[in-house]
């Protein structure tokens, strides 16, 4: 029995009575991020124009894994953004729309109209507006 066939009751109570909780099956799971960028720390992994990101999905797909994690969606400070920016535009969106898809083995429909960014007049670095 796994951990995800116990009722929440049943895996407190072994851990309560055994004081550990024996696990029969494990879950492999694979991450995928965009990049990075943090001065503050001196991080930095070059997105190589999206390849950085479809390569760690081609990874995740070619090893079989159980789940997939992705890293990051609007860490600007981080500079391992996914959201739409006015650098990679929607880019990696369509990536993970398409790798998603692929990971669990789906068609998904074709996306209806062309998103388009604008820039929204503003002090701040990097604000968008979104219209589809």
């Amino acid at each position: 029995m796994s951990v995800k066939d116990m009722d929440f009751s049943s895996t407190l109570a072994e851990m309560q009575n055994t004081g550990q909780l024996q696990l029969y099956q494990k879950l492999i799971v694979g991450t995928a991020t965009p990049g990075i960028n943090k001065p503050s720390t001196g991080e930095f992994v070059d997105r190589n124009s999206g390849t950085l990101y479809q390569r760690a999905w081609q990874a995740i797909g070619n090893a079989s894994l159980d789940a997939a994690l992705i890293t990051s969606w609007d860490e600007l400070h981080e500079g391992t953004n996914m959201q739409p920016d006015t650098t990679n535009g929607f880019r990696e969106l369509t990536t993970t729309r398409a790798q998603v898809a692929a990971f669990k083995g789906v068609t998904i429909p074709p996306l209806v109209g062309t998103p388009v960014l604008q820039y929204i007049t503003s002090a701040v670095d990097n604000q968008l507006k979104i219209s589809i």
